[in-house]
């Protein structure tokens, strides 16, 4: 049986999104245990791209437990090709459309709106009406492309094998131009290995919500609130906000990948959202300006 031969309800991460439970707790998302069915999870993690593929496709990132991967759009485009690749051409350019992106507004709607009041007043439509868009990093993009709509994203990748226990990725939120955003695991059935879990996560009582660099979070201001295991054919989708804190735990020592599907809502910041969805999150201080300024200066003048 082809992949082909599946209607598009059934490719879909959310195919069985009617009966799909909504947890509020310690932000909106969804856990999906077995959320493809067998006959298209097998087909795709068949033809997962190979890690010395990812390896070739991505030479500058080396190291162990570091992300390589394929972005959707390269994929959908054939850019990137691989045995198996066209199979996993079909699964991207659902997951890329506005059949999915109004399935996840079945789930989400309402809390996305709550969490972004003022998303469909700067976007100049309704959130169902915006337009899907494919999003291509670092592509210009004029206002009126940015206006009405919403840019849909992912990528299909690995973490590396590992000879030391670590974590790829502590707390943090995603960018602030993100609405949503999701994971589907691909483990193997022979990776035996301990940790590489999904920990969300809140903010201590009273505490201030402090970012760093790639909007990371002190492991010290969070606790943790719910771990959903790397297991195979799981499925995490989730309403991104400055609240939405997850983080990846210790792998222990593995001679495989771990592997990882990424999906994400967004909009465009180069004219409409300047500032993200959430720009009181990501404002700096003014000592922090000041440090910036400096640090650009040092740069420009003696790291030329």
């Amino acid at each position: 049986m082809t992949m082909s031969s599946f209607s598009k309800e059934h490719l879909s991460i959310l195919s069985s999104s009617p009966s799909i439970q909504v947890s509020h707790d310690p932000f909106p998302h969804v856990i999906i245990r077995n959320c493809l069915s067998s006959e298209i999870y097998n087909q795709l993690e068949s033809s997962y791209p190979s890690d010395s593929f990812l390896q070739n496709w991505q030479p500058e990132r080396t190291g162990e437990n570091v992300r390589q991967k394929v972005e959707f759009h390269s994929i959908l485009q054939k850019d990137a090709c691989w045995e198996g690749a066209e199979i996993w051409r079909e699964f991207v350019s659902l997951h890329l459309s506005n059949y999915f992106f109004q399935q996840v507004l079945d789930l989400f709607r309402k809390e996305i709106l709550t969490t972004s009041p003022l998303l469909e007043t700067l976007l100049g439509c309704s959130i169902e009406k915006a337009r899907i868009s494919t999003h291509i990093p670092d592509i210009p993009l004029s206002k009126k492309d940015e206006e009405k709509t919403i840019f849909l994203e992912g990528d299909v990748g690995i973490n590396t094998p590992l000879s030391l226990p670590t974590s790829v990725r502590g707390p943090h939120v995603d960018g602030m131009q993100k609405i949503f955003a999701g994971l589907l695991y691909f483990r193997r059935s022979c990776d035996l290995s301990s940790g590489g879990d999904l920990e969300l996560s809140s903010w201590r009582y009273n505490q201030q919500p402090i970012f760093r660099g790639t909007m990371s979070v002190n492991s010290k201001h969070v606790v943790t609130r719910c771990t959903i295991p790397y297991a195979a054919n799981t499925a995490i989708l989730w309403v991104n906000s400055p609240n939405a804190i997850h983080s990846v735990t210790p792998r222990s020592p593995s001679k495989h990948s771990r592997r990882l599907v990424y999906f994400s809502g967004r909009v465009g910041t180069q004219h409409v959202f300047k500032q993200g969805l959430f720009p009181l999150a990501t404002r700096k201080s003014f000592v922090e300006k000041v440090v910036a300024k400096s640090k650009y200066i040092v740069r420009k003048k003696f790291l030329r």
